[in-house]
C-alpha cells in the first residue's frame, strides 16, 4: 500500500514543474526532504511529508490568498488519512477506524474521486 499522506493534482504535461512547486512550498513550511513522485494516475502526484498533511493544506490557504499566482502548477492538495483497498468492505472498515477522530462540533463528508475504478458508482460507494 502507498505511504503518501498528500495527493497533489497538476497538469499531466507539467509534472516536473509541479514537483518543483511542491518541494518549494513544503520547504517553506519546514520539510526540506519530502518524497514526491508520480502516481499511476496522470496528473496526480503522491507526496510523503514529515509535516501533518492537514496543517500543510491549512497553511497553503493564506499563501494563496496573498499571492494566487504562486500556485502555477499545482491545483489541489488533498490530505490522505488512510490508504485502503478499493473494495467496499475495506472502505467500510476504514471509516470505522477513523470515525472517532471526528469531534462533536465538527462535520464530516465523504467525497469519492475515482480514476480507473469502474466497479461501483461513486454514490453507491458513499452510501
Amino acid at each position: 500500500m502507498y505511504n503518501f499522506n498528500l495527493l497533489v493534482s497538476c497538469p499531466w504535461i507539467e509534472t516536473g514543474k509541479a514537483r518543483r512547486e511542491i518541494f518549494y512550498f513544503l520547504g517553506l513550511l519546514g520539510d526540506d526532504s519530502p518524497l514526491v513522485q508520480r502516481t499511476l494516475a496522470r496528473g496526480v502526484i503522491g507526496v510523503k511529508t514529515k509535516l501533518d498533511p492537514r496543517s500543510v493544506t491549512r497553511s497553503l490557504g493564506p499563501i494563496f490568498v496573498k499571492d494566487a499566482v504562486a500556485f502555477r502548477f499545482t491545483f489541489k492538495w488533498v490530505p490522505v488519512d488512510l490508504w485502503v483497498s478499493s473494495d467496499l468492505e475495506s472502505m467500510k472498515e476504514a471509516v470505522e477506524k477513523i470515525k472517532d477522530g471526528i469531534k462533536s462540533d465538527e462535520t464530516w463528508r465523504m467525497t469519492v474521486e475515482k480514476r480507473r475504478y469502474t466497479s461501483h458508482h461513486k454514490i453507491d460507494i458513499i452510501k
